[in-house]
């Protein structure tokens, strides 16, 4: 199945790459001791791998849940892996693994998400990173990066549809900085403060917001966002 997932490009191969890559995982979860010490035991053969860019994404997407396999590997693999890292937006999303912690890959994917203006989170990739690390740091570190995103929006639609994608189902996750952090971004984005829903989306994070910091929380710097949040109270 490595074979067939990482090395070969045929046709049946490329069809067949993504429920192969599903059994792959599967026969790795079940057998995690034994495959590392086979993958130790041969080394070379498990280096070999594919130099096709959307190839070594999937081998990319494999490790970052398989972190122990990547340092089993020769160098010569791991450079392939390394430059697609720093190349492909899917392996920059996954590749945690070669960085020299989590804080930096967050300031990656945060450099990313301000710097190319066609970036876009595919279906299924924030759960992916939320799930990079069960811990307060990363959860923290995550709601950077979804208010980030949903705060570098260029249009009043692409700001709506970013906050259903980024925002809304993730609020339980923010904590105190995060919600604060969150305001300070839409307060710099009229695309984001200035549309019809944000009144009414906004409310969601005045609410997080006060659950955290309490009804005091002083909303005069943050102008912008105070009028989309107290207009049906005036």
């Amino acid at each position: 199945m490595w074979t067939f997932v990482f090395k070969k490009e045929d046709e049946n191969c490329i069809k067949n790459r993504d429920i192969n890559l599903q059994t792959l995982e599967v026969i790795g979860n079940r057998n995690v001791g034994s495959i590392l010490n086979q993958i130790k035991g041969d080394k070379d053969y498990y280096s070999n791998v594919s130099s096709i860019p959307l190839t070594l994404d999937y081998l990319v997407y494999y490790l970052s849940k398989n972190p122990k396999i990547y340092y089993l590997l020769n160098e010569d693999a791991k450079i392939k892996i390394k430059h697609n890292v720093q190349t492909t937006n899917t392996s920059k999303m996954c590749g945690w693994f070669v960085k020299e912690n989590l804080e930096v890959h967050d300031e990656d994917i945060l450099s990313l998400i301000e710097n190319d203006i066609n970036f876009n989170f595919w279906e299924g990739q924030l759960k992916f990173l939320l799930e990079i690390a069960d811990t307060e740091e990363w959860q923290h570190l995550f709601c950077r990066i979804l208010s980030s995103y949903h705060c570098a929006s260029r249009s009043y639609n692409q700001a709506n549809s970013r906050f259903q994608q980024a925002i809304s189902p993730y609020l339980e996750f923010f904590d105190k900085e995060a919600i604060v952090f969150l305001i300070e971004r839409i307060e710099k984005n009229d695309q984001v403060y200035g549309r019809l829903k944000a009144r009414e989306e906004n409310k969601e994070i005045k609410k997080k917001l006060f659950q955290l910091h309490g009804q005091e929380f002083d909303l005069n710097p943050y102008p912008y966002f105070k009028k989309t949040v107290m207009e049906d109270e005036c």
